[in-house]
């Protein structure tokens, strides 16, 4: 959410150099699947702690450590590139529907950045962001593909992965128990963030 956001704000709401060039490199990565970006990883710095063939890195001579080559440093890295962009392309849709008129009004009458971005911006916001954090806890946390390729040959296990594992070994029944927590975390989630953007104020610009 933070990378996202404030990825978000540098490209929509300031005149920083290179705007187009940030925002088009902040959105690609959701574009590229997360299962392709977790073998994109595998190629460059794959080690041989689990044999077959080796990295990029490896292959160079460079070794690589066991954290940075499996287990739950990389899957995070790549899960956070992939959902940042999300939350980025949702943040920038929403910054853009920001009246300009408003903030250069309130900047004119002497608001300071805080306050224009706490009284102007962060209302307009707020449901993109709390719809950004429901999203990504539910992609993340069903999310197979990542902790599959890069978690399971060290024995890192997620909830998908080990519902995979308890179907593919028989034990259904234990099986269905993680599919209902799979749907009872995000369904609580998407509950909380419903909750939080209901009844909030309407506001009407008078110009």
């Amino acid at each position: 959410l933070l990378i996202g956001g404030v990825l978000a704000w540098l490209v929509v709401l300031t005149d920083v150099p290179y705007r187009r060039l940030i925002g088009t490199l902040a959105a690609l990565p959701f574009v590229i699947p997360s299962f392709a970006s977790a073998f994109a990883w595998a190629v460059v710095f794959r080690n041989e702690r689990v044999g077959g063939s080796v990295g990029w890195l490896e292959g160079a001579g460079i070794d690589v450590p066991d954290w940075l080559a499996w287990g739950m440093a990389p899957t995070t890295l790549v899960l956070l590139l992939h959902y940042s962009s999300l939350v980025f392309m949702l943040v920038a849709a929403a910054l853009a529907s920001v009246n300009a008129d408003l903030i250069e009004a309130a900047t004119m009458t002497g608001a300071g950045r805080a306050r224009v971005l706490g009284g102007i911006v962060l209302p307009v916001v707020t449901p993109a962001i709390v719809s950004s954090a429901s999203l990504v806890f539910a992609g993340a946390v069903s999310n197979f593909a990542a902790p599959a390729l890069m978690g399971l040959p060290v024995g890192m296990h997620t909830l998908s992965t080990r519902l995979y594992g308890m179907i593919s070994t028989g034990s259904v029944e234990r099986g269905y128990v993680l599919a209902l927590i799979l749907i009872l975390l995000p369904a609580a989630v998407l509950w909380q963030a419903t909750k939080a953007i209901t009844g909030r104020r309407s506001y009407a610009t008078v110009t």
